[in-house]
């Protein structure tokens, strides 16, 4: 099976108490989700109950690899067009 890469989030720690619990990566497809990726290209966490969710994006960074051929999991495709629509929104 050829190695392709893939834009995927992974959860830091199970028993994290800090803010950031997730963190949003490009790597291989074949690897398994536990710390083996090429580059971090953001972090996403919730506050809280019932706050909303903060993340932070490098947008330039993932324009580079979605050039290079990377696929997007879902749930990055998700927040990216979160962000775009509150980017963009009309006033």
């Amino acid at each position: 099976m050829k190695k392709k890469l893939v834009i995927k989030s992974f959860k830091l720690s199970a028993n994290t108490n800090d803010n950031i619990s997730r963190i949003i990566v490009v790597g291989y497809n074949t690897a398994k989700v536990n710390g083996r990726y090429i580059e971090k290209l953001g972090v996403c966490s919730k506050y809280g109950w019932r706050s909303g969710m903060f993340f932070f994006l490098k947008l330039s960074r993932i324009g580079f690899w979605l050039n290079r051929g990377a696929i997007l999991k879902p749930r990055i495709s998700w927040m990216i067009g979160m962000f775009s629509k509150r980017l963009f929104k009309k006033c």
